[in-house]
């Protein structure tokens, strides 16, 4: 469900079902200001929010539906940012890292987390109530 939270910022929650991921075109079509972006960073806002959906609904919750996850999409002068939440254990900056400096020719995983690094202008880690988290931003 599409929540906006305050001016310039909305929330979606899904539960953990790969099913809940046809709600996010939606979400993102249903955002006036974003309605303006060019088509290319409408599909590319589309495609990371839907990769990093499916990692916080596979890896993160594990597929248990009653866990939740969480999208807060801020829009700041000409930024989008996005972070995206689940109750999963997490993982640690080192399994980001290490992620990041794979083969994705020689190790299985982590295409989603590399083709959003590579659609988004910066990634920003950080770690809060002992939780590694992302956030994702785009230059509207």
């Amino acid at each position: 469900m599409l929540t906006l939270v305050a001016q310039n910022h909305w929330n979606l929650h899904l539960h953990s079902s790969l099913a809940e991921l046809q709600k996010i075109p939606t979400f993102i079509d249903e955002i006036p200001p974003l309605r303006r972006l060019k088509e290319d960073k409408q599909y590319f806002l589309k495609l990371s929010l839907h990769e990093l959906a499916t990692n916080a609904i596979v890896h993160g919750n594990k597929l248990v539906s009653e866990k939740k996850v969480q999208i807060n999409l801020q829009i700041e002068r000409d930024k989008i940012l996005i972070t995206i939440s689940d109750e999963g254990s997490g993982f640690t900056k080192e399994v980001y890292d290490n992620i990041m400096r794979s083969d994705p020719t020689v190790k299985e995983g982590g295409r989603g987390l590399r083709l959003v690094k590579e659609t988004m202008e910066l990634v920003s880690l950080h770690t809060s109530n002992g939780k590694f988290s992302l956030t994702f931003e785009m230059i509207a």
